[in-house]
């Protein structure tokens, strides 16, 4: 279920049923004995070009 919002003038869409949080930690743990984690980032906000605007890292 996506979520439709303006946070600081920016449209944003959201999906709060997502657990990316939980997902993450879960396979860092699955790596624990091969990988040293120093960082942990947290991204701010995700942008993205309107859908008449050419997006050069689309996947």
């Amino acid at each position: 279920m996506l979520a439709y919002q303006v946070i600081d003038g920016v449209s944003v869409w959201s999906d709060p049923t997502r657990r990316d949080a939980a997902v993450q930690q879960e396979v860092l743990d699955a790596h624990a004995g091969t990988v040293e984690v120093l960082h942990r980032l947290r991204p701010i906000r995700v942008c993205m070009p309107r859908a008449d605007e050419h997006d050069p890292y689309k996947d």
